[in-house]
């Protein structure tokens, strides 16, 4: 089949698709391997805050105003920061934690370096993404992201935004009009003429072929989507029966909760959310401490969540932002933008976990490291956001797949998983 044909009749069939109510949806398989998370502190959290704690040097400008009154705390092998909500967040977790510090964006721009933390390099797909590409790619919804943030796909799937309210509604009811009219958009009949169609179209196109790479991965798509999956039904179970303990009802535990709802009914493997508000110009301190009580209130709720519903043992979370704030305070007592950040990593059970990996000196500037041992080596070289993910997905066991192949990271596998 001609790429022109094959666009012009798939282009029929998504125009149905996006009529009114009618959503159409992709083929059942199961999946019992890990499941993964990312975190996103939008804006660019603060990291001497929490995980990369500096106190005042005598006669140096004020680089943090806790510690003009506290000393860096310490759970196990982890300091952090004596501010905010950190005591209970690091004795609750240290044990599946691995904090990264001094990775160097070299960027201070807030786009480039989400997708440098993200994926490891501008050019190159989330890791997240890639995640939900090799394991979860024929499932419903493989690939959660949040409505508001960017994520990137660099064309390996079709995303599934979360946010907005009532989303699961429109998608456990296909033929219903809208959220504030629950009658349906086509009548039976033709609802049902439509899905024969769209089955038709699907087995012309196989049986007549498709020549182009790109036309044959738009057809499998098209494909998974012409196939209702009856488990979207459980996972709106899972979202009205799940217990909230004492967590807040806010926009991002939604989130979080729409996620593990997706990944117990088992149409989900991977899903990317964020909260906002790290971008602090300005009363730093005080902003950062309200982002951060949602930011890790938010955290303590997934795995509360994962542990309810008996897939604890079996999630990997990583907590990231855009990049860091500037060590001094301006003349608003805010922050500015500052390239050399962190990452966390949370997994239960896990070898590398209890430990702490790169590093900054006492001005907040990024440490060089033996790449191989990851011992302190002023001849060696700082981590980036580019090693720190490509031993991240060979972790995961995604390095080795075709499409991560084709978008390489770097060729020295740093020992922070190990």
């Amino acid at each position: 089949m001609k790429r022109r044909q094959f666009l012009r009749s798939a282009g029929l069939g998504v125009g149905l698709a996006m009529m009114p109510g009618l959503k159409l949806w992709a083929a059942d398989e199961s999946y019992t391997g890990k499941l993964l998370v990312t975190i996103r502190a939008n804006g660019g959290w603060d990291p001497t805050l929490f995980c990369d704690p500096k106190e005042n040097v005598p006669g140096e400008r004020i680089i943090t105003h806790w510690s003009e009154n506290e000393s860096t705390r310490r759970v196990g092998n982890i300091p952090y920061a004596a501010f905010g909500q950190n005591d209970d967040f690091f004795k609750r977790h240290y044990q599946k934690m691995l904090v990264v510090n001094g990775i160097n964006t070299k960027t201070n721009s807030h786009k480039g370096g989400r997708k440098k933390m993200n994926a490891g390099d501008g050019s190159v797909a989330s890791i997240s993404g890639l995640f939900a590409h090799v394991h979860g790619s024929a499932l419903t919804l493989p690939w959660l992201v949040d409505a508001y943030d960017r994520t990137y796909t660099e064309g390996l799937l079709v995303r599934t935004k979360v946010g907005g309210s009532g989303a699961l509604e429109t998608l456990v009811k296909p033929n219903q009009r809208s959220l504030s009219d629950q009658s349906q958009a086509l009548h039976d009949d033709d609802h049902s003429l439509v899905q024969a169609y769209i089955k038709d179209r699907v087995t012309a196109f196989r049986r007549e072929g498709v020549e182009l790479d790109r036309a044959a991965k738009w057809l499998k798509h098209f494909e998974a989507a012409s196939k209702q999956d009856p488990r979207l039904a459980t996972m709106s179970e899972t979202l009205s029966t799940s217990e909230r303990g004492d967590f807040a009802e806010n926009s991002f535990n939604n989130k979080l909760l729409f996620a593990v709802a997706a990944f117990k009914s088992g149409v989900s493997v991977s899903a990317d959310l964020a909260t906002g508000g790290f971008d602090t110009h300005n009363r730093n301190d005080e902003r950062q401490a309200g982002h951060y009580k949602t930011l890790l209130s938010g955290i303590d709720y997934l795995w509360f969540l994962a542990e309810q519903h008996g897939f604890d043992d079996r999630l990997i979370v990583q907590v990231e932002s855009d990049f860091a704030r500037t060590p001094h305070y301006n003349n608003k007592d805010g922050k500015d933008h500052w390239s050399v950040g962190s990452k966390v990593f949370m997994e239960k059970n896990a070898r590398w976990a209890n430990k702490v990996a790169g590093g900054t000196d006492e001005g907040q500037n990024a440490l060089r490291f033996n790449l191989s041992s990851l011992k302190r080596d002023d001849a060696g070289a700082q981590l980036s956001p580019n090693l720190v993910n490509h031993a991240f997905r060979e972790y995961l066991g995604i390095n080795e797949h075709a499409d991560a192949q084709r978008m390489r990271l770097s060729e020295v596998l740093i020992p922070i998983f190990s």
